[in-house]
């Protein structure tokens, strides 16, 4: 007892310092504007509702993309869910006044979204996955569902939220898009998957499940400028998992977690395996999509 009074103590002390640290006043010439909640606002319904990805327009506007488990979104009246988990995209002024608010989603499935993009005309683009094998209110439809979950890239306007396409990135298995990277000519997704088959067309290595990057041309969703497949595979025999991605000028940094020893063999990773599983980051030609390096960062047990 007398140990977890002590930690007791402790934890409470170092809460007064960090609070009198707080309140101490900088040197003169170290004082920084101080930061202030400029607005805020509520998005949902009923039940739960979450916020999973926001982006900012060339005008200031914020658009915000995330998962609503509610019948309905408090505004517009009637901005029903017709399934049993979908995903929703909004756009607030600078000032925090909502302008629209769209659902999107399939009938008792669920739709995730993970990440947003906005190109530099303020085109919106969102990536994540859904079990909807017949997506509806989802604009033109490209590619389809082989079952189970699969990742998905959607358009939606601007303007008024309006969806104007919707891509299926589906194979045999398990597929789920984790990010998203927009320019005036292409879209790149990074996501993984542990399909073997029919992965948009392709087959793929029997192995422990891959990451994967996508590059998509935006005028012609189902074409994929990369040759001579249309996806790059980051991983090696155990479990390798993309979660974002962005842009450098001409090359993409994609990062994520390896349980392979190792995630590459050509190249090399700069940094050997650690043990257990392992943070990675790559780095891709956007043009041609080769693999210019990759590297493990981590330790002895588990990094993500």
């Amino acid at each position: 007892m007398s140990v977890h009074v002590q930690h007791a103590a402790r934890l409470t002390a170092t809460v007064l310092l960090s609070l009198v640290a707080l309140t101490l006043p900088l040197a003169a010439d170290a004082q920084a504007p101080a930061t202030r909640l400029q607005w805020r606002s509520y998005l949902g319904g009923e039940r739960a509702d979450r916020i999973t990805a926001v982006a900012q327009a060339s005008n200031g506007h914020f658009v915000v993309a995330g998962i609503t488990t509610s019948e309905s979104l408090d505004e517009p009246p009637g901005a029903g869910v017709p399934g049993t988990e979908d995903y929703f995209v909004a756009r607030f002024t600078p000032t925090g006044s909502r302008v629209w608010v769209r659902v999107f989603g399939g009938l008792f499935n669920f739709d995730k979204v993970n990440a947003i993009a906005l190109s530099p005309s303020d085109e919106i683009y969102v990536v994540g996955s859904t079990n909807t094998s017949a997506i509806t209110n989802a604009g033109e439809v490209y590619g389809g569902s082989i079952g189970g979950e699969e990742a998905f890239l959607a358009k939606v306007a601007f303007a008024d939220g309006f969806p104007e396409w919707f891509l299926y990135l589906a194979g045999n298995a398990t597929e789920v898009a984790t990010g998203v990277v927009a320019t005036s000519d292409a879209i790149y997704v990074s996501g993984h998957t542990n399909s073997t088959t029919h992965f948009v067309g392709y087959t793929l290595p029997e192995k422990g499940g891959d990451a994967f990057v996508i590059k998509v041309d935006p005028a012609a969703p189902y074409t994929f400028p990369w040759t001579p497949e249309p996806f790059r595979m980051i991983g090696g025999t155990g479990l390798d998992q993309a979660f974002g991605i962005t842009m450098d000028q001409d090359k993409l940094l994609v990062v994520g977690t390896t349980h392979s020893n190792p995630i590459s063999t050509n190249p090399s990773p700069k940094t050997a395996f650690h043990g257990v599983a392992d943070a990675f980051v790559a780095k891709l030609d956007a043009a041609s999509g080769a693999l210019n390096w990759v590297t493990n960062v981590g330790g002895t047990m588990l990094d993500d």
